[in-house]
């Protein structure tokens, strides 16, 4: 579902315009028949008669086994249609770059928040997995320095993000050769994922596996 097609949908009213993004969003995924509200699913229907045409996807194309609440696609996809539509008028790219340009993270967290879709926590993953880096080439591409400093910056003071089991396990393996590590920001926690695959691709070549090997010291998460 190409954004440029969503984008067709600005000069709707708002409360017709969302319907109508998440009508189409979720007809593509193959994931209309999980949307809760037999009423908005009717609503929705009716919507994408008049609505253009897509590929879409067979919902048994998707694998739900076992697949937490929280991360279920239909809510994931929800999700995307509410910040589909908060960027609708100025386009995704240039929407957020304006966010970055102000060089804060709690407005670019919150412009990526569509509760009870998205969270702040996902969305500070978002933020630094996604538009930072996107963000950073697109300005070089048209050569916006500031912007580029801008999201330097950002990134650099960027808060902490949630830990996984990737930067649990790393904690583990360098306080062992050099005490307790800290990876406070959301640069060191990044850091402490790039030593892991670097440790992995060692391990895959045959190399030994050594912290000590790696320079594994809370300097080389800076």
């Amino acid at each position: 579902m190409p954004f440029s097609a969503l984008g067709a949908l600005r000069d709707e009213p708002p409360s017709t315009r969302l319907l109508a993004i998440k009508a189409m969003l979720m007809s593509a995924a193959g994931l209309l028949c999980h949307v809760d509200s037999e009423g908005e699913r009717r609503e929705m229907r009716a919507l994408l008669k008049l609505l253009p045409r897509s590929r879409r996807l067979s919902a048994g194309e998707w694998r739900l086994f076992r697949v937490r609440p929280g991360n279920d696609p239909a809510r994931r996809v929800l999700g995307a249609a509410l910040l589909a539509d908060r960027y609708v008028r100025t386009g995704m790219a240039r929407g957020l770059a304006e966010v970055v340009a102000g060089g804060r993270a709690a407005p670019l967290v919150q412009g990526l928040s569509a509760g009870p879709y998205v969270g702040a926590g996902r969305a500070r993953e978002i933020s630094v997995n996604a538009v930072l880096p996107f963000i950073h080439a697109w300005a070089g591409v048209t050569r916006q320095q500031s912007l580029q400093r801008s999201c330097l910056e950002l990134y650099r003071g960027f808060p902490s993000l949630a830990d996984n089991e990737i930067t649990r396990e790393m904690r583990r393996v360098l306080s062992l050769e050099k005490g307790s590590v800290e990876a406070r920001g959301a640069r060191r926690h990044q850091g402490l994922i790039q030593i892991y695959k670097s440790m992995t691709r060692q391990t895959q070549t045959g190399a030994v596996l050594s912290p000590r090997s790696m320079d594994a010291s809370p300097r080389s998460l800076r």
